[in-house]
């Protein structure tokens, strides 16, 4: 060997040798952890204003194409949805309500307009056999714009939806949903 390969040799036998000692993270460290509940705000905020959108789930982890949501709030999970919404129904809102079904629970039932019911079917071709997260924003007690967001429910897409009709039981309580279905219904008529 020469001068020039030993010197070589010895300095990537160093750069090696320093990359090992340097430990490892544990694995804990390195998974992000579970939402808390902390990432559920109150929904009784939302009386005031709400507005929901709907965010569809993706595989994709890319911070630029997509983003963590916490949802389930008795048992949190992460999911990641595309960062673009899939669909906004508050400009085509004809009614929100809350329906108490036979076995006593509650469903946050969205009925849209003729224009609403076609870019609905539209938007559920698009991405039939995917989940929809329907996202809640609103304002926070010191806010001035729709600074707190809350995953209110899910609404799996398994084939075209051209009724205008979309029916989802809420992650809340029921005087939460009543409280999301009033701010819903405050925003539907600013877009009158």
């Amino acid at each position: 060997m020469t001068n020039l390969s030993i010197k070589h040799y010895f300095a990537i036998c160093s750069v090696l040798l320093v990359a090992c000692a340097v430990p490892n993270q544990p694995d804990d460290q390195q998974k992000p952890s579970p939402p808390q509940r902390q990432d559920f705000p109150e929904l009784s905020l939302a009386a005031q204003d709400a507005h929901l959108i709907f965010f569809v789930e993706t595989q994709s982890r890319d911070p630029l194409q997509s983003i963590p949501i916490p949802w389930r709030r008795s048992q949190p999970r992460e999911a990641w949805v595309e960062r673009n919404p899939a669909f906004d129904p508050m400009p085509h809102l004809d009614r929100v309500e809350v329906v108490t079904e036979a076995d006593g629970n509650c469903r946050v039932v969205l009925q849209l307009n003729e224009r609403g019911a076609h870019l609905l079917d539209i938007s559920t071709g698009d991405h039939k056999g995917h989940r929809l997260f329907l996202m809640a924003f609103f304002r926070s007690k010191e806010g001035k714009a729709f600074d707190q967001k809350r995953c209110v429910g899910i609404y799996s897409v398994r084939q075209n939806n051209p009724t205008g009709l979309v029916a989802f039981t809420p992650d809340s309580t029921r005087d939460e949903a009543l409280s999301l279905v009033a701010g819903l219904n405050k925003t539907r008529k600013s877009f009158r």
